[in-house]
Parts: structure tokens; C-alpha cells; sequence
């Protein structure tokens, strides 16, 4: 589901409904055939869609759910062919929609849409395998991890910024007061222009893998309790 100034959109069985967040009235409901369900993001007048299975990119408007444009990603774009994609929620800036893409069974990227036309901006194939699905957008920045290393692309090009070599596999969390938090076997705070590390955390003692980052603090969750860290010295609070 997506939400936007009082308004959800739920996505599914072909259909986009618009429903009043208070009272659940359909202010309006359109099909579309290549969205059987996806994840809908919201920004300004526009919804994007990204649909995993045949690899479609919808833009709709959230006025009246008219299309304004659609993107198909085929093996073109992707490399060699392969057994259907799945897609990682949108990333919108308001001039780009970039999101990540795996293609089964070899093929993954991240690609940047321009968000008014719905035409292609770039196309980042990480070498070998295993790029996080999940891209994370900062500023003029998109961060992605892969095994040992968090890398940083150009929104506006794609091209490589810096990568930083770290000890496990990373998921970029949150960034916030400045910081680029990250986590999973080594959890670690970065510089987010430069990837410079600048805090790391004992696995034993922080997991950011489910954690909500404030400006002074951590919150954490395992399955039987909720931890409280100092973000600056990781000690438990």
C-alpha cells in the first residue's frame, strides 16, 4: 500500500484503488492488466509501481488513476535472458525513480527512470552476483551493498562514487544526524559522502538488521526483547 495526504493506494488482482484513509471510501478504482500487485510509492501527483514476475514500471496519476507512462524491463536492458524479475520499491527524488532489479537467475542492477517520461537515465550492473535489491537514495546519492562492501552511485549517472570494504554482509538501515548506518555481521556507521568509517559496533552487543535509528540512539529488536544504544559509543543504555 501506498499513502499520500490522507489517501491510500492498495494495489492488487490488476487493480489500483484509491480509498479516503478515515473512512475507507473508493474515491476512485482503475485496472491495469500489467499490475497484479506491486509496491506503490507517492510522490507529488504521481504513483509508481513496480510490479515484480514480468518487470513492469507504472506511473499513475493519484488524482484520478489515470497512466501516464510505463516501462518494461526486458533482456535488453538486463543482460541475458532469465525466468522473470523482482523488483525493489521505488527510490523517487522527484526527477528520478531508480530502484533494483534481480533477473533469476544471474542478472542484477540498479536502474534509474526519468520520473516525468519514464525513459531510461542509466543501468548499473554490479560484476558477479549478490547486489542488495534494496538501493537506499540520499541527497544526490543511491547506496547499495554487496558482500563485504557498501558501494555509492551518482543518481544523476550511475557511475561508481566510492565503495568501502567492510567485514560482513552490509544492508544500508538509515541515515540520519549525518550519518549512513549500516549493519548486518558489522554493524558500522559511514561518512555518506565518502564512505569513511567512522563508528563500528560489536555484533554481539548491536544488530541494525531490525532497528529504528534516532538522532542519539539505537533501537533494536531480536525475538524476545527491545535494546536502547548510545549511537555515538554503542553502549547499552
Amino acid at each position: 500500500m501506498g499513502y499520500k495526504e490522507g489517501v491510500l493506494f492498495a494495489v492488487h488482482s490488476s487493480n489500483i484503488d484509491a480509498l479516503d484513509a478515515k473512512t475507507g471510501k473508493i474515491l476512485w478504482s482503475k485496472e491495469n492488466s500489467d499490475i497484479w500487485w506491486g509496491n506503490p510509492v507517492a510522490f507529488g501527483n504521481t504513483l509508481f509501481i513496480n510490479t515484480s514476475g514480468d518487470g513492469y514500471v507504472s506511473a499513475i496519476d493519484t488524482e484520478n488513476g489515470a497512466l501516464k507512462w510505463e516501462y518494461k524491463l526486458n533482456v535488453s536492458d538486463a543482460g541475458t535472458g532469465g525466468y522473470g524479475y523482482e523488483l525493489s520499491k521505488a527510490l523517487v527524488n522527484g526527477n528520478c525513480v531508480v530502484f533494483g532489479y534481480k533477473e533469476w537467475p544471474d542478472n542484477e542492477g540498479i536502474i534509474a527512470l526519468n520520473a516525468h517520461t519514464g525513459d531510461m537515465e542509466w543501468e548499473f550492473v554490479y560484476p558477479g552476483k549478490i547486489l542488495n535489491l534494496e538501493p537506499f537514495l540520499y541527497k544526490d546519492l543511491v547506496y547499495a551493498s554487496r558482500p563485504r562492501s557498501i558501494i555509492a552511485l551518482s543518481v544523476e549517472s550511475g557511475e561508481e562514487v566510492w565503495k568501502t570494504n567492510n567485514r560482513g554482509f552490509e544492508n544500508v538501515i538509515e541515515i540520519t544526524d549525518g550519518k549512513l548506518f549500516v549493519g548486518f555481521s558489522n554493524p558500522s556507521v559511514l561518512k555518506p559522502e565518502t564512505g569513511e568509517i567512522l563508528n563500528e559496533y560489536s555484533y554481539s552487543n548491536v544488530s541494525f538488521f531490525k532497528a529504528v535509528i534516532g538522532d542519539k540512539f539505537i533501537y533494536c529488536t531480536n525475538s524476545s526483547s527491545i535494546q536502547f544504544f548510545d549511537s555515538g559509543t554503542g553502549e547499552l543504555v
